[in-house]
């Protein structure tokens, strides 16, 4: 199952979590339709690799705005919002050995972005992460291979990326179900853009 994150519909957008990290041409403008997400069981074995008793209750994911690739590498973001929640649990032995409590943490930036994650319990620790990535700048881009780097007035990101059959736009975040070092990656989110 397909978890969506749609802007005001249920669906998910068009071929979502249907494509691999794999490049292409960038230039143009483009306007995001939503994003979708991997099923709690996956999530649920991504969290098992870092601690076998981790469980994740439930994921979500967002995206809207507009990005404008320029071919002379520059780019403009207006209103380019991710966001992201999601609930867990795992024994509170895992990880750095600090309790629960300490686990919470809350960062805000100037440009509204935050991540925070609170956590709970004794023993068994339950957490509820949730994070925004507000972009609206203008700045510089590389591309190299399937990512391309974002270089705006006060930070840098870094995103995997696929444009399919040049209308589509798929930024997609990786992740690792198993502690096998030799482990395959798979998209676990994938925000969707249409070309303008």
């Amino acid at each position: 199952m397909v978890l969506c994150g749609c802007g005001g519909g249920g669906e998910a957008p068009p071929s979502c979590l249907s494509v691999y990290a794999c490049g292409g041409d960038l230039i143009g403008t483009w306007r995001f339709l939503g994003a979708c997400t991997a099923d709690i069981p996956t999530w649920t074995a991504i969290e098992q690799a870092r601690c076998p008793s981790g469980t994740v209750g439930g994921v979500g994911v967002g995206v809207s705005g507009t990005v404008t690739f320029n071919a002379d590498l520059t780019y403009r973001a207006a209103g380019w919002n991710t966001t992201f929640s999601e609930t867990s649990s795992f024994d509170e032995r895992c990880g750095d050995g600090t309790s629960c409590a300490d686990r919470s943490a809350s960062v805000t930036s100037s440009d509204g972005s935050f991540a925070k994650r609170i956590c709970s319990g004794s023993g068994v620790c339950a957490c509820s992460t949730s994070s925004l990535d507000a972009v609206t700048e203008t700045g510089t881009y590389t591309t190299s291979g399937f990512q391309f780097e974002l270089v705006g007035p006060t930070s840098s990101r870094t995103r995997d990326y696929c444009v399919e059959n040049g209308s589509l736009l798929h930024i997609v975040q990786r992740g690792v179900t198993s502690t096998d070092p030799t482990a395959t990656t798979i998209v676990v989110i994938d925000g969707v853009a249409a070309r303008q």
